[in-house]
């Protein structure tokens, strides 16, 4: 299973002719690219995600090569913008489904929601 966040709009300049047109992408980063900051939580016997994961990329906007009108991104990072209340991974919050995301770099280019599980063994409720 490979978990998504999804974000909309995601909007970049895009060439359209001689003129840059600002267009709205949906944003998806992976989070079988994420950079786990933490490894001795094995959840599914992979490192479980927190707060301070990064997903190295995101996609869905490459289209849009004259970068993204905030972010100055293209294919970006994304991150978790809030973690659960009462459960810590490596001493931070733990990331979990239907949490919002930023993505597209730390200057985020657009909000998200992380909306698939990557795993059913353990459910965070809070």
């Amino acid at each position: 299973m490979s978990a998504e966040d999804q974000a909309f709009p995601d909007v970049c300049n895009t060439p359209s002719g001689p003129a840059v047109v600002p267009t709205p992408y949906t944003n998806v980063a992976m989070n079988t690219t994420a950079i786990p900051t933490q490894s001795r939580c094995l959840i599914m016997c992979m490192p479980a995600h927190n707060m301070t994961t990064e997903r190295a990329t995101s996609m869905g906007d490459s289209a849009g090569v004259a970068l993204g009108v905030i972010s100055g991104l293209v294919m970006g990072p994304g991150r978790a913008k809030a973690g659960s209340d009462n459960l810590s991974i490596g001493g931070s919050p733990a990331t979990k489904m239907g949490m919002p995301t930023k993505q597209n770099g730390a200057n985020p280019n657009a909000f998200g929601l992380s909306i698939s599980p990557s795993q059913t063994r353990l459910m965070a409720q809070r």
